[in-house]
């Protein structure tokens, strides 16, 4: 009978290294620590794995290993996850933990009142902001999600002092996200928000001039034209850069039937940003509507080349859509300049980027 002692070298030594391989195989993979699965699970939320980072997160937290400070941020960046989550009250609840643990907690006050405005509680979101800009006064970002709070809870005039503020603060907030999402809210609401907006005299010249603009918008949208034409006149006034006011006032002036009016802010439009293909394209409905069919192809084929999607109109078909008592006329001339005897009174050269060029 063979005893271990007389096993054979050859035989111990594969008993060995199968031992060996076993051991290596079996043997259980190294757990991450707590403190790196919370590191993890932030960057799992920043790459918008937000999946993977209330996973590691959770584990980093009910692991009971972190300390103080790490379990209160951990708190936080769940809370953040369940944010882009869509799972609101499960945000409110890591975010109220995180505010328990640190009251003095600036960014989760800011993160849990964006929570509350998605749950439509603009009360308690505006409470939060408030409480996040008693730690810091200068807070742009605070300030700025608290003016958005205050608008969906309609009071406007808190919304325009808190955007301005912030603007102020930093120049990246800038008004036009409220005013979009307003608009969105109908036309008759936005006319009496932007309204309340203009007079508060909260607002900067940057900001009071896309008020301006949103409100021309939404004047065009119930057919009030001439309202429309002066506040984008207005909005051109506090802002002469801004080229899409002049395309819009533009617009205005075709529908009323003033294509001479129409190509002089078209070419103000342009002479700003010649990349506007819309520009173009309409600029060149306005020269078909006077008569300078070489200008009309000129400009369809520019809208054209910036934009390869557009439709190019049969230029025939365009002249023929002359409206009726505006008979076609060639008196401008390429710049968008209108001649004396053509339009009735003063040249365009003389009417400022203030002026409201489609009235009398």
């Amino acid at each position: 009978m063979m005893t271990a002692l007389s096993i054979p070298w050859r035989m111990s030594a594969r008993v060995v290294l199968l031992c060996a391989l076993f051991l290596t195989v079996a043997a259980p993979p190294l757990l991450a620590s707590p403190y790196e699965d919370a590191r993890d699970g932030l960057a799992a939320v920043r790459d918008g794995d937000y999946e993977r980072g209330v996973e590691l997160l959770t584990r980093a937290i009910e692991s009971g290993d972190l300390e103080e400070t790490n379990l209160t941020i951990a708190y936080y960046d769940r809370g953040n996850a369940w944010f882009y989550l869509e799972e609101y009250d499960k945000a409110l609840e890591d975010l109220t933990t995180a505010i328990e643990r640190n009251p003095r907690f600036l960014e989760a006050f800011v993160k849990r009142g964006a929570a509350y405005k998605e749950l439509g509680k603009y009360d308690l979101a505006i409470a939060d902001y408030t409480s996040a800009l008693e730690l810091n006064p200068n807070n742009g970002r605070a300030l700025f999600m608290r003016g958005l709070a205050y608008s969906l809870a309609g009071d406007a005039e808190s919304a325009m002092a808190d955007i301005a503020a912030a603007h102020r603060i930093d120049q990246r907030y800038v008004i036009t996200p409220l005013l979009q999402s307003i608009r969105a809210a109908g036309p008759e609401y936005a006319i009496k928000f932007m309204s309340r907006a203009i007079d508060s005299g909260e607002l900067d010249p940057e900001n009071l001039a896309w008020t301006y603009y949103y409100r021309g918008l939404a004047w065009r949208e119930i057919g009030a034209d001439q309202n429309a034409a002066a506040d984008f006149s207005k909005a051109v006034e506090l802002s002469p850069d801004m080229a899409m006011a002049y395309t819009r006032r533009a617009d205005t002036a075709m529908e009323q039937g003033d294509a001479r009016a129409a190509v002089a802010d078209y070419t103000k439009a342009l002479a700003i940003n010649a990349t506007l293909a819309e520009a173009y394209m309409r600029r060149g409905f306005a020269w078909s509507r006077l008569g300078n069919t070489a200008q009309a192809v000129r400009d369809f084929a520019a809208a054209k080349e910036l934009d390869e999607s557009l439709e190019i109109p049969d230029i025939d078909a365009v002249v023929g859509d002359a409206p009726v008592g505006a008979p076609a006329d060639s008196s401008a001339d390429a710049s968008g300049n209108v001649s004396a005897n053509a339009s009735g009174g003063k040249p365009d050269s003389e009417t400022s980027p203030g002026q409201n060029a489609s009235q009398p």
